[in-house]
C-alpha cells in the first residue's frame, strides 16, 4: 500500500480543523473510510487511552490522553469525555466534554464542535479497526478545499500501553501513514497522575439530538 506523504500547503488558519484534533494536510479529497461493521456499541464504552495520534506540528502538545464514552439516555448518542495533560514546568490537565451520534450500525459516529460557534461544522468519525478489549484505530477527515484535506487519525489501548499482542494488528491499520507523522503520547503513570494545576477547558463537541432533516 502506498504511504501517504505530506503536501507543502499553506492553509489559512479559519480554515484549520478546531485545535482539539491533531492533523496532517494531504493533496486531494478524503479518501473512503471502512468503519468496523456490526459495531459492538456497548463494548466500544469506556476508558481509552491514546497511544499515538497524527501530528503534524506540536500545536497540540498533549500527554495523558484519556477519552471515555458514555452511552446518553437517549440510547443514539455518546457522552464524551476527553481529559489530557500538558507537562512541563507547571504541567495542566486539560477536560473536553461533549457528544456523539452513531450514524448507522457501524462504527461510524458523527461529532461537532463548539455549537455556539456559528462556523462549526459536523465532522465524521469512523473507528475502522478495534478488539474492544485493547486496541481501536479511529479516523476523521474533512476537505478543507478544492484541492486539498485534512486528516486525523488515533491509536488508542484499553491500558497505557499497547498490548504486544495488539501491534502487528495495529501497524496494518496504520501503514497507509507515514510512521513519522505519528506522535507518540506520554502515558507515563507518575508524569500524568502527579500534576497538581488543574485547568478546565470544557468544549462542547455537541452532537446532540440532530433532526432528521438536519443529517440530510
Amino acid at each position: 500500500m502506498q504511504i501517504k506523504m505530506l503536501s507543502i500547503l499553506v492553509i489559512n488558519t479559519l480554515l484549520i480543523v478546531p485545535g482539539a484534533f491533531a492533523t496532517i494536510y494531504m493533496e486531494g479529497r478524503c479518501p473512503g473510510y471502512t468503519a468496523v461493521p456490526g459495531f459492538n456499541r456497548n463494548q466500544f464504552l469506556g476508558d481509552w487511552y491514546e497511544i499515538k495520534r497524527l501530528e503534524a506540528d506540536e500545536l497540540l502538545n498533549a500527554d495523558c490522553v484519556l477519552v471515555n464514552y458514555k452511552t446518553n439516555v437517549d440510547g443514539s448518542t455518546v457522552d464524551v469525555s476527553n481529559r489530557m495533560v500538558v507537562l512541563g514546568n507547571t504541567p495542566s490537565r486539560i477536560e473536553q466534554r461533549g457528544y456523539a451520534r452513531y450514524l448507522d450500525t457501524s462504527g461510524r459516529l458523527v461529532m461537532i464542535y463548539n455549537e455556539t460557534d456559528p462556523s462549526a461544522r459536523l465532522f465524521d468519525y469512523y473507528v475502522t479497526h478495534t478488539d474492544y478489549q485493547t486496541y481501536m484505530v479511529a479516523v476523521s477527515c474533512e476537505n478543507v478545499n478544492n484541492s486539498h484535506y485534512g486528516e486525523s487519525a488515533w491509536v488508542m489501548s484499553r491500558t497505557r500501553i499497547l498490548p504486544t499482542t495488539a501491534v502487528a494488528v495495529v501497524n496494518q491499520a496504520t501503514q497507509q501513514w507515514s510512521a513519522g507523522f505519528f506522535r507518540t503520547t506520554n502515558q507515563d503513570e507518575v508524569l500524568c497522575s502527579s500534576s497538581r494545576q488543574l485547568v478546565l477547558a470544557s468544549i462542547t463537541l455537541l452532537m446532540g439530538l440532530v433532526t432528521i432533516h438536519f443529517l440530510r
